[in-house]
């Protein structure tokens, strides 16, 4: 049951890259409160935080191998107000530089 949550999430996240709801607006949808979704998801040993981060990763990782767009589009896409923001959080996720992954043939 915990897994379908983590799921739900996920998926809530992925519906509208570029434009996450924020930990409020995904609990009221999933009709739970923000303290019993808080819950859950420490119990799982994960925080919204860290969902957010995975999903933003996997996008980020798609669209730099996949598309071929200006940097400061895919910090956009991700929800990134400023690319340099994006830039880091990439180099914490990934320990490696966009360019490395552009690359890469």
């Amino acid at each position: 049951m915990q897994d379908a949550l983590l799921t739900r999430v996920r998926r809530l996240l992925l519906a509208r890259p570029g434009d996450f709801p924020d930990f409020d607006s995904v609990a009221h949808i999933l009709h739970t409160s923000c303290r019993s979704l808080r819950r859950r998801l420490t119990a799982m040993g994960i925080s919204y935080q860290q969902v957010l981060d995975e999903v933003r990763k996997g996008l980020a990782l798609q669209y730099i191998v996949t598309i071929h767009l200006p940097l400061y589009e895919i910090s956009c896409l991700l929800g990134f107000s400023d690319p340099s923001n994006f830039l880091r959080a990439y180099h914490k996720w990934t320990g490696r530089l966009t360019s490395d992954y552009r690359a890469e043939p």
